[in-house]
């Protein structure tokens, strides 16, 4: 895939209101492959986006990015259903936030024989977790099915993710 020669931002005003009233003519003066952020903000574009992607088949044309998910917005009328991959990210850690991605981080590993979790069952992790001033992540494993986040750094995963 390119690289993105091209970046437009909806948190311009100027060009979130030209976006929003003439979709096709905004859509038609881009170079791709464009990464467009805070598309979120101009939920109806994503049917010119369609059309657009429809009438030239050229997969990495368009990099949507965004603080929300556009997908669940009212005003978002197409699903680009065959026409999107979609990304999910974690928030950063508290060891990205403070600019110290290399610092070792310690690991806490917990297992349950049980189908359900609740805050509860991380009692030990969190003991340990509060002991050591260093980041530590606590992760249980269980026979659930869903992964379940409990804050940042608390996570349970079902044994079966792995198989």
């Amino acid at each position: 895939m390119e690289k993105f020669k091209n970046y437009k931002t909806f948190d311009d005003g100027e060009l979130r209101l030209y976006a929003k009233e003439n979709p096709k003519a905004f859509l038609k003066n881009l170079e791709l492959p464009i990464c467009i952020d805070e598309v979120q903000k101009v939920p109806t574009i994503l049917e010119y986006i369609k059309i657009q992607i429809d009438t030239n088949r050229k997969n990495g044309s368009f990099l949507l990015t965004g603080s929300s998910n556009i997908l669940d917005h009212k005003d978002s009328k197409d699903s680009l259903a065959g026409r999107l991959c979609e990304l999910k990210l974690l928030p950063l850690s508290s060891k990205e936030k403070n600019d110290k991605p290399n610092e070792n981080i310690y690991l806490a590993i917990e297992v349950k024989q049980s189908s359900s979790v609740k805050k509860d069952d991380f009692k030990h992790i969190i003991d340990f977790q509060n002991r050591y001033e260093k980041e530590c992540l606590g992760i249980l494993f269980y026979n659930g099915d869903m992964i379940m986040e409990f804050s940042e750094n608390l996570i349970a995963i079902p044994f079966g993710f792995f198989l």
